[in-house]
């Protein structure tokens, strides 16, 4: 990545790239903060996690929330409640799976976008979760954060009451009065060119808006484009930006009532885990024919004929076909875009932090757009808006409606804009002066390369890990020694040694050599001094490394009549062979010299290659053994090696993965195809998909070591699928809904059902009210009666509104489960003219 028309993107990522400073990159509206986000997740080699404070902004940075990340609660976290140290704390009562634990421990870059929304005690949470995963001694636990937002624009929610018990340990809310961040010291980049507006006039406009500099003659001029009573032609293509949503809601309501097309309702596709709260779109979206819509995704299609904010209208719709024409372009044929829930998982066999699909969300990327709030316009750009910003009620609310515009023409005010209109923040305003005066230069990002590779090369030098787990080693074998082997003993007491007079005390002599050349100030990487003396280190250091500490470790026999004694032992020894190995690959890896990039590269890889080598050497045991007559054992033991470590890592029973009846078919007829191992009993296609090749190298690798000549598979006749007539979608549907019925109906909980039958929430409440609309279950079962009476007068009330109407009327009261069951039992209860 190398923005050579940008000095201040180009500055932002290489901090990112090659320091560990912490980042707070910003910038007004349009400068391109959400791009370079995208093209950062592509590019960066480091291991990045991106979180959001809200489910929707989460969606659109393609992250995670901090809540759910972090696992936080939604109130004021006190500093007291985030003391390790306190058993009671809440830090202390945060549980992580071994799963989270793990990819905590990978991270190295934590991106937060929309910062501004994350108050300061949120921030010191995050500190005190990665302090207690990594390292408790370094601000946010030595992890690097780039901060991604705009002051001027969203801040965070904060109660009187929130702000009452935070206020005696904060100064402000805002993140940048988090103790962490402070401690640590960013780097705040502040993006100057704007890539949304290109009218000199229009810019400065916007920018004295958002500094709380407006004159009585900008003032003047912003008026100008106050026409009272506007209302534009249909084909015109003006959007209303308002400043709360029932205002929005009650626009486009009546602007799609007013049409006299006909209605037509399409229904989101939801797979998996989608929580409602992140819904990108409406799950049932009305539209008609003459509708003004928003496109609300960028087109995933190669053609990209449409962007997040492109206004239009529907010129030809039906059940199956939306066509949108915008003014002066060619009509677009709109398919269904997916938004994706994820979560992020390390991949075992590259280290790399990915991404887990949990959830998708499919529905036409389209939303009404005759009106919009403000708020949720963050990020979008219009060419023509009609701005009713008289009301606003929060700083920068009128900051964001102006700037949404790509030109001053395209701006109409529907209200004049009094100076009472436009609020700023003071604190905002002192932070960002203050920020202003030591903005970062290459000479800042120079220093911090240097230190950030001479804090390398000392961790390269640093036994003390190792020393650590080795001392942890020796307590468990000298508390135990009666019940173990008679020379373990001596044997660690050895190694220790060995580890002090060879290796630490070698080091130590080396670091003070190495901290003579490191005064020069120059980059390690460039100084050919510092270069020649760490090649000589490796040449030193890598084989007795191999010599001293890997050889013996590998030797030392932990048996023990006693089982626990002899699991706390091969857990120590674990531990400590996983410190040796990683200090192994990092001094081969500067073997032809000092590279940051390599370094951080090969620290990844080195962790996740001990675990598989780990497992290799399990197999190795198994493979070595003389081979018996019952060899299909031994294939068995290694499908079993093989399944513990994947249920382990997964987190599951080993019976999801494998079961037993399964393992003895594999070793007893050896597939050797996917469609071969789909014919062994409780495998499935979904099995193959996922274990299918690494079950199949590990029945290859065996038939290899032992020279196995494979009998011909016989596919069984019962356990290939016989073509039947397809169901028809109502019968597939009836029998899937009444089964769910029928569990909630003996007693079962939704949770229960989701774990039984493997459906995702939103489905098995889709099949429950389907069974009130079938009188197969009593809507009392699921709703009160008070609840009853609210949707029923409604209904009774407004019998043509669909599921959104209602939705917006009833606002969070409902969901839209409980409104499809309401609907369904007040419309049964209706008079027909039957």
């Amino acid at each position: 990545m190398n923005y050579t028309d940008n000095p201040e993107l180009n500055l932002a990522y290489n901090f990112i790239q090659y320091t560990d400073k912490n980042i707070f990159l910003t910038g007004k509206a349009g400068t391109g903060k959400t791009t370079f986000l995208h093209k950062l997740r592509l590019h960066s080699p480091k291991r990045m996690v991106v979180v959001a404070p809200t489910g929707v902004a989460a969606i659109n940075a393609g992250g995670v929330t901090v809540h759910s990340f972090f696992q936080l609660p939604f109130g004021p976290i006190l500093p007291e409640d985030l003391n390790p140290n306190n058993p009671n704390s809440r830090v202390a009562q945060f549980k992580f799976s071994t799963v989270k634990i793990k990819l905590i421990k990978s991270v190295d870059l934590l991106v937060i976008d929309e910062i501004s929304m994350v108050r300061a005690d949120m921030l010191d949470a995050i500190d005190a979760v990665l302090r207690r995963y990594k390292n408790r001694l370094l601000p946010f636990g030595g992890v690097q954060l780039l901060m991604i937002g705009d002051l001027f624009q969203l801040s965070p929610i904060v109660k009187d009451d929130e702000w009452n018990l935070l206020k005696p340990y904060y100064d402000t809310w805002y993140f940048f009065g988090s103790r962490a961040l402070k401690e640590s010291q960013p780097v705040i980049i502040e993006l100057k060119k704007i890539y949304r507006q290109s009218d000199e006039l229009f810019i400065n406009m916007l920018n004295s808006v958002r500094n709380n500099l407006v004159t009585a003659s900008l003032l003047e001029s912003l008026n100008e484009r106050y026409i009272e009573n506007f209302e534009p032609r249909d084909d015109e293509g003006y959007i209303r930006l308002t400043t709360h949503n029932y205002s929005a809601n009650q626009i486009n309501s009546e602007r799609l009532t007013n049409l006299e097309t006909e209605t037509v309702v399409f229904t989101a596709e939801i797979t998996g885990d989608f929580p409602e709260s992140m819904y990108p779109n409406f799950p049932e979206l009305a539209l008609k024919e003459g509708a003004q819509v928003m496109f609300n995704k960028n087109d995933s299609n190669f053609a990209k004929r449409y962007y997040n904010g492109k206004i239009g209208r529907i010129t030809e719709l039906s059940d199956d076909i939306i066509e949108v024409t915008c003014k002066d372009e060619e009509p677009i044929v709109v398919t269904r875009e997916i938004w994706k829930n994820i979560r992020y998982k390390v991949n075992p066999q590259t280290t790399e932090i990915n991404e887990e699909e949990l959830g998708t969300f499919s529905q036409y990327p389209l939303k009404l757009a005759w009106a919009i709030t403000i708020h949720k316009s963050q990020g979008l750009t219009f060419d023509k808006a009609i701005i009713d910003a008289a009301a606003s009620f929060t700083h920068g609310q009128v900051y964001v409606a102006l700037s949404r515009c790509k030109t001053l023409e395209g701006l109409v005010l529907s209200s004049p804009i009094g100076t009472t209109s436009i609020r700023t923040d003071a604190v905002i305003d002192i932070y960002t002066e203050k920020s202003a005066t030591n903005a970062p230069d290459e000479n800042l990002l120079l220093q911090s390369k240097v230190r950030f590779q001479q804090k390398l090369l000392k961790e390269l030098y640093e036994f003390k890990p190792i020393s650590s787990r080795l001392s942890a080693v020796l307590k468990v074998v000298f508390e135990n020694i009666n019940t173990l082997e008679p020379n373990l003993l001596l044997a660690v007491q050895q190694i220790e040694e060995n580890l002090k007079k060879q290796l630490i005390e070698i080091a130590d002599k080396f670091i003070s050599q190495l901290a003579v050349l490191l005064q020069q100030n120059r980059m390690p990487e460039e100084n050919q001094q510092v270069q020649e003396r760490v090649k000589k280190s490796a040449e030193y250091f890598t084989p007795r490394i191999n010599l001293l500490l890997i050889e013996p470790i590998d030797k030392l026999n932990p048996d023990s009549d006693n089982t626990l004694v002899k699991t706390q032992v091969k857990n120590a020894l674990q531990k400590l062979s996983k410190e040796v190995f990683i200090k192994h690959k990092l001094m081969e890896s500067v073997a032809a010299g000092f590279n940051s990039v390599n370094f951080i590269k090969t620290k990844w890889n080195a962790d996740n290659d001990f675990e598989t080598n780990e497992i290799r050497k399990s197999l190795a045991k198994v493979s070595n053994k003389p081979r018996t007559e019952s060899s299909d054992n031994e294939l068995a033991k290694r499908l079993k090696i093989w399944k513990s470590n994947k249920a382990d890592f997964e987190e599951v029973n080993d019976y999801m993965v494998l079961t037993l009846k399964s393992i003895q078919e594999l070793a007893q007829r050896m597939p050797e195809t996917m469609r071969e191992l789909e014919n062994i009993k409780g495998i499935g296609k979904n099995k193959v998909k996922r274990y299918g090749s690494e079950i199949l190298d590990i029945i290859n690798t065996y038939c290899h070591d032992f020279k196995l000549e494979r009998k011909q598979f016989e596919l069984k006749i019962e356990n290939i699928k016989k073509e039947k007539e397809p169901k028809t979608l109502k019968e597939q549907t009836e029998a899937s809904w009444l089964q769910t019925a029928k569990f909630y109906a003996e007693g079962k909980t939704i949770p229960e059902i989701k774990e039984i039958r493997g459906l995702a929430i939103s489905t098995i409440e889709g099949h429950l009210a389907e069974a009130v609309k079938h009188e197969a279950l009593d809507v009392t079962m699921l709703l009160k009666q008070e609840q009853l009476n609210k949707l029923k007068n409604f209904f009774d009330q407004k019998p043509d509104a669909n599921l959104n109407e209602a939705k917006t009327f009833f606002a969070d009261e409902f969901s839209y489960f409980e409104l499809r069951m309401g609907k369904y039992e007040a419309l049964k209860n209706m008079e027909t003219p039957f």
